[in-house]
Order: structure tokens, then C-alpha cells, then sequence
């Protein structure tokens, strides 16, 4: 079964101001961009991890919002595993537009070859990027666990598990968007 693929959009935008996966790069929602490229990499359904749901409406995507509020991606995390059958994610933030299927492929290719990796995710030069990448249900009882006792750090936690990060040495894709200077970098509207 091919992995889900979760667009994590639960954020605030408060340095941004207004829905950052709405704004558009080349006249295309950036969470549009982000959908398709995930297709072309060959992942399956395509959610949203959102706590405004009413924000993708007309966007044809399943929304799903997280059981526990205020607990940031590893909330949306749990969230979308206990509505979903398939045991593995492909997890993304909504703000990263640079983001293609060549990197999403390459992540899936290195969790082919790691089978028993909970978590297999981006790094590049400036750190890791555990927010683009697979995650495997076996997790779940690690992610339960950080949730209750209040330990919601994702790099942390990922870090802490069986994991595998795939090194990239362009910056460009995992790139985020946080303030409306960045979105001008992409020429975005």
C-alpha cells in the first residue's frame, strides 16, 4: 500500500499574517503545489492536517483535524494515523514550496532500503528537516507518549527513534516560508 500523503498546515502563520499554504507561487496555492508534487513521487491519498478546515474547502483534499490542540506537527501526526488504514505517511509542511517529487522519491527510496527505520527524514547543511519525510505507524506509541508528557520537539523526538536522515546538499527545497519578505523570494502573491 502506497503511503498517505499529509501536508501539515495546523500553523497559526503569525509572523506571516494571513494562511501560508493558501498564497500563491506562479498563480498556484502553494498546498496545490505541494499535492501535486507528491503525486508525481507516487504517494497515495493526499490530506491535510489542519485545525481550520473551513480554510480548504473547494481543495478536494480530505481535511483532518488534531485530537489533541496546541501540540503542534506531532498532534497532527497522531491525528492522521488514527484516521487512516495505510501504516506509513509522507509528512511535509504547508510553508516549504520548494519541495519536488525528486526530493520526496529519494526519501521514499531510502525508507525501501530501511524497512526497519520508524522515521526517515531530510537533512542538508543547516540541519535536519524532520517534518519532510516518512513516518511508519510503529511510531505512534513514541509520538502518544511525547504528546502526554509535553515533550512536542518533532526534531527530538525523531532523532531519538530508529531513523535515517537522508542528506541533501541543496537548501532550496526545504526552504520555508515565514514572513511575507520570503514569499516575494519565490516572486508568490
Amino acid at each position: 500500500m502506497k503511503p498517505a500523503g499529509v501536508i501539515l498546515a495546523g500553523g497559526m502563520s503569525k509572523r506571516f499574517g494571513r494562511p501560508k499554504c493558501l498564497v500563491k507561487i506562479g498563480g498556484i496555492p502553494i498546498i496545490t503545489i505541494l499535492a501535486n508534487e507528491a503525486k508525481l513521487a507516487g504517494i497515495g491519498d493526499i490530506l491535510i492536517s489542519a485545525n481550520n478546515p473551513e480554510l480548504f474547502n473547494g481543495l478536494n483534499m480530505r481535511i483532518i483535524e488534531d485530537i489533541h490542540k496546541d501540540c503542534g506537527p506531532l498532534a497532527g501526526i497522531h491525528s492522521v494515523f488514527n484516521n487512516i488504514e495505510t501504516d506509513e505517511m509522507f509528512i511535509f509542511p504547508c510553508d516549504t514550496p520548494g519541495i519536488t517529487a525528486v526530493e520526496i522519491r529519494t526519501i521514499l527510496e531510502s525508507a525501501d532500503d530501511n524497512p526497519d527505520a520508524e522515521v526517515v527524514f531530510a537533512s542538508s547543511p543547516s540541519g535536519n528537516h524532520p517534518l519532510c519525510g516518512l513516518v511508519r505507524r510503529s511510531m505512534l506509541p513514541s509520538i502518544e507518549s511525547a504528546i502526554s508528557s509535553g515533550r512536542l520537539g518533532v526534531n527530538r523526538l525523531f532523532t531519538e527513534s530508529k531513523h535515517v536522515s537522508v542528506r541533501f546538499d541543496d537548501e532550496t527545497p526545504f526552504a520555508n516560508l515565514n514572513t511575507p519578505e520570503d514569499l516575494e523570494k519565490w516572486g508568490g502573491s
